[in-house]
């Protein structure tokens, strides 16, 4: 269960034998039911959001200009 879990959040097979359930090498081991540290530090790289240290990136906008249910103007600036 912890595997597949840990796919959905984007982590993939571990090809060592590190007592991770996201080894593929152990996967049959009861032992591995979490998931260790090289795990959570994929983790945090891929979902770290600063936590008030970082700016925040710029990139592309979009203004939309709705009036009702309609739009009557977008602009996409890069």
């Amino acid at each position: 269960m912890c595997q597949e879990i840990g796919h959905d959040y984007g982590l993939d097979h571990q090809f060592t034998n590190s007592g991770s359930c996201m080894d593929y090498a152990g996967i049959d081991n009861p032992a591995y039911v979490s998931p260790n540290t090289h795990d959570y530090n994929q983790l945090a790289s891929m979902y770290n959001h600063g936590h008030g240290t970082a700016a925040a990136a710029s990139g592309p906008s979009t203004t939309a200009i709705v009036t009702g249910d309609t739009v009557t103007s977008v602009l996409w600036t890069d």
